[in-house]
């Protein structure tokens, strides 16, 4: 993964020492490179202070900052006189392209759509075939035009003041540019930026997207979707670590993911005999695995909440639980030389694993448009936590229950599959009956969900600090 940021001047200004800054308060992001584009001049480097010595002046330029993981292309990457930075993985790129590279993917598609097409048509036409988790941006025409992954995985944030019109990967280091009040891009939104102001057009209809999911689709259906989404996440890879907590979803992931990465690792957190601890040996146990155990102990907490408070920029009692332990685990995977992980988010959402849906169905509610209420504003929290939080470690973060077309045949099994009724407190059962088939033992498959905060054991004192 990667950050991206631009900036344009209302004053007249030279850009690039703000884009020097942006990169600076990003570079967690992504340390293995730099590179910033201004009036269609390109300079890279491999570090920051190496960059400041090439200066380019001009009214508006983008800036990237690289992550290493499989590929070695620098960004900003330019054709004609246009430009593009990418942040994110594009999965399926080479259903499309000879390259070996994602990023060169992105631009070779664009360099071909904009010859023949408006921006917002080559927009619509890549969200429809790029299946993965991405935010782009182009510099065309004397403008910025910047979009983002259908389901809002990896994250864009605007704004403007008297001086600068400007746009990140996160929000804390437009605030440093006194832009006080920045906001997030929506998915399936596009974000047009010139001189003259800030636009935001309406793209992608996912209006669309729910009546193509709405056939009928059957296990075998679903099976396969979820090995091709492990397949697209864990190609070219030789070494992951796993999110674990011992539940179905993490396990599931863990087992299929580790029959395919060489070196796949489990990392857990919790308190000292918390279920999460209990749960994890257990289950790494019964996978084979090596589990990283990472017991959390009272005096720490304060220490994380501040720690995690202060990424997310906000306070919600809630998303600070569930905060600590996804810092403290990202912290160990990162001290054990982790570059990529994966996690279960996403599961309960599209197969309807939240006892919410019980009290929704005992309601008499369409649980598909609650289904799909849930998943299209993930971005809102749990995906702008988790974004905040990986990257800060520099790790980046795979969710295959995300991909585009697994979800799309997840909501092809009817409902009944995945929740019997208002009383049924397992949920999810279509899922565990995939985690039977693959060989998971009943102990795992059959678990009832235990939310992080409470499987790891913190939330009862994280609620006493504040």
């Amino acid at each position: 993964m990667c950050s991206i940021s631009g900036v344009i001047s209302k004053k007249k200004e030279n850009v690039f020492d703000h884009l020097m800054e942006l990169l600076f308060d990003l570079k967690h992001r992504g340390n293995d490179s730099f590179g910033v584009s201004i009036n269609n001049k390109t300079v890279t480097a491999k570090t920051i202070s190496l960059l400041r010595e090439k200066e380019i002046k001009g009214l508006s330029g983008i800036a990237h900052s690289r992550l290493e993981i499989t590929g070695k292309q620098t960004q900003p990457l330019s054709f004609g006189n246009s430009s593009v930075v990418f942040n994110g993985q594009i999965y399926n790129f080479f259903e499309f392209s000879d390259s070996d590279s994602d990023a060169v993917f992105v631009k070779e598609f664009f360099e071909k759509e904009l010859k023949k097409n408006s921006v917002e048509s080559a927009v619509k036409k890549f969200m429809q075939k790029a299946n993965g988790q991405y935010s782009i941006a182009l510099f065309h025409k004397k403008k910025f035009f910047v979009f983002r992954d259908l389901f809002g995985i990896k994250p864009v944030w605007f704004g403007e003041n008297d001086s600068f019109i400007a746009f990140s990967s996160e929000p804390k280091p437009l605030k440093k540019m006194n832009i006080n009040f920045p906001l997030p891009l929506l998915p399936g939104n596009l974000l047009i930026m010139s001189e003259k102001g800030i636009e935001v057009r309406k793209v992608f209809s996912f209006d669309l997207m729910k009546k193509k999911c709405k056939t009928k689709a059957s296990f075998l259906d679903l099976k396969k979707a979820f090995f091709d989404s492990i397949y697209l996440r864990t190609r070219n890879l030789d070494k992951a670590g796993v999110l674990f907590s011992g539940g179905i979803d993490s396990s599931l992931i863990a087992k299929t993911v580790s029959s395919v990465v060489p070196k796949t690792e489990l990392f857990a957190v919790g308190m000292e005999d918390s279920h999460d601890i209990d749960s994890a040996v257990k289950a790494a146990e019964e996978l084979n695995l090596k589990l990283h155990l990472r017991i959390l102990k009272k005096d720490e907490l304060k220490d994380y909440s501040l720690k995690s408070l202060s990424l997310l920029s906000f306070f919600d009692e809630m998303q600070l639980q569930l905060s600590v332990p996804e810092y403290a685990v990202c912290e160990l995977a990162k001290k054990q030389g982790m570059k990529v992980i994966f996690s279960g988010q996403g599961s309960d959402e599209i197969f309807a694993g939240y006892h919410s849906y019980s009290k929704a169905l005992s309601s008499k509610k369409n649980i598909s448009d609650e289904i799909w209420h849930s998943i299209l504003n993930l971005w809102s929290r749990n995906l702008y936590r988790e974004d905040l939080i990986s990257m800060n470690f520099s790790l980046e973060h795979r969710i295959p229950f995300l991909d585009k077309e697994l979800i799309c045949t997840a909501m092809k099994i009817p409902v009944k599959q995945k929740i019997f009724n208002e009383q049924d407190k397992l949920r999810k059962r279509i899922l565990r009956k995939l985690a039977l088939d693959l060989g998971l033992s009943e102990s795992i498959a059959l678990k009832p969900k235990k939310a992080l905060q409470y499987g790891t054991g913190v939330s009862k004192h994280i609620s006493k600090f504040f």
